[in-house]
């Protein structure tokens, strides 16, 4: 009986309510994230030529400040919390060998 009234609260609950602001409010962001989505495989394509090189660069470059955009209102309606992505460290880090 305790798990019935649980399952017939839980779609009035609050945490469903800030889950569903949520997602309507992350809908905003998301349609730049899925054309950046898409320009990184156009521009995965053209890297096999060097023209497409400098574009991809950029388009990663783009996808990393992207994903504060749903960082921040995760943060606000939801309450997560979670530390921004690191700085991406060059090729030659890996680990067998060691970065001067």
């Amino acid at each position: 009986m305790p798990r019935v009234r649980a399952i017939a609260r839980e779609p009035v609950s609050r945490r469903t309510w800030r889950e569903t602001a949520y997602a309507v409010v992350s809908l905003l962001p998301a349609i730049p994230a899925f054309v950046l989505a898409l320009l990184g495989i156009v521009t995965s394509v053209l890297s096999i030529v060097v023209v497409g090189l400098p574009a991809l660069a950029g388009v990663l470059l783009g996808v990393r400040s992207c994903a504060a955009l749903f960082r921040r209102p995760a943060r606000a309606i939801l309450g997560w919390h979670w530390p921004p992505p690191g700085r991406a460290s060059p090729p030659c880090c890996t680990a067998s060998s060691s970065c001067r």
